[in-house]
């Protein structure tokens, strides 16, 4: 449960890697060293559903993600957008 009483289950790493490998998009609200909360957005970056963590390893990796994302900037995806991150793990991991 997240700290401020709602019943939906903490954000996981594997569920913010799924929701943008199948198009969509995620959007940091808030982080902090102890939590995060996080906006699911549709592909076109409207908000579906808002998600919290006190994970400090979902926490680094959002954190990550957010520095590979700016140190990009100056392509074309917008920095929620972490498609192209996840995209070259995805290879690195499938790599023979």
């Amino acid at each position: 449960m997240s700290r401020r009483g709602q019943t939906a289950a903490e954000l996981t790493i594997d569920e913010l890697e799924r929701w943008a490998l199948f198009g969509a998009q995620w959007r940091v609200v808030d982080i902090s060293a102890a939590h995060v909360v996080i906006d699911l957005c549709e592909c076109t970056g409207l908000p579906v559903e808002r998600r919290e963590s006190d994970d400090t390893t979902l926490i680094d990796y959002v954190r990550s993600a957010r520095a590979d994302l700016d140190a990009g900037a100056a392509l074309s995806e917008p920095p929620h957008d972490a498609r192209p991150q996840l995209r070259a793990a995805v290879a690195r991991e499938t790599a023979p």
